[in-house]
């Protein structure tokens, strides 16, 4: 029988009551996040989207 984590319960009760919050709307969850991250005044990073590339075939 598996053990409980409770720091793993409380990562879960989280995210879902952040979800519940914003109707489990991952772009208004977002939205939220940046918002948060401008109001705090700390640097953030930035990552661009990667491009999609073909993998070459094996000859």
């Amino acid at each position: 029988m598996k053990r409980r984590d409770s720091i793993v319960d409380e990562l879960h009760r989280l995210r879902e009551r952040i979800g519940r919050a914003h109707d489990f709307d991952a772009d208004r969850i977002a939205a939220t996040i940046r918002r948060h991250e401008e109001e705090s005044g700390r640097a953030s990073v930035r990552v661009g989207r990667r491009r999609a590339t073909r993998q070459k075939k094996a000859s």
